[in-house]
């Protein structure tokens, strides 16, 4: 976690905020080469996008949260990123890409001892599933 993350996390939630302090947070841990760093503060950034429904972009920023826990080898990060990807892709209206993105999440949880941390990430994205599928018309697949 970067200072400057850990100074902001207290401030009030004026609007833009989150928007804000992403944007300054990913120029400096990019500018640092902290790609771990960079993911959470494209996570600040992608929900504080998804928060004013600027999705498109918030979508935008949580693939490459994707990217980068790819690349560091972090399925649990992969998750985490894929689970906010498919909320921003559902508003969107992808259905068939939410689902995907939360069922990959379901499956990256899965690879992990029962914490609580991993239980509540693949039954946020069982939930992202569901909603998905009522959304469809599909109350047996729910």
């Amino acid at each position: 976690m970067s200072c400057l993350r850990v100074t902001i996390v207290f401030l009030p939630e004026p609007p833009y905020r989150g928007i804000r302090i992403g944007k300054i947070d990913h120029d400096i841990t990019q500018a640092l080469g902290d790609r771990r760093g960079e993911a959470a503060a494209l996570e600040s950034l992608g929900r504080g996008l998804r928060q004013q429904k600027r999705y498109a972009e918030a979508a935008d920023a949580h693939q490459r949260r994707v990217d980068l826990y790819t690349e560091l080898r972090d399925r649990r990060g992969q998750a985490a990123a894929l689970n906010d990807l498919g909320f921003d892709l559902y508003a969107q209206g992808q259905y068939a890409e939410a689902a995907d993105a939360h069922q990959r999440a379901a499956d990256r949880y899965g690879a992990y001892p029962r914490v609580h941390e991993v239980v509540y990430g693949k039954a946020t994205a069982m939930d992202g599933l569901a909603s998905l599928a009522l959304s469809r018309g599909g109350v047996s697949e729910a």
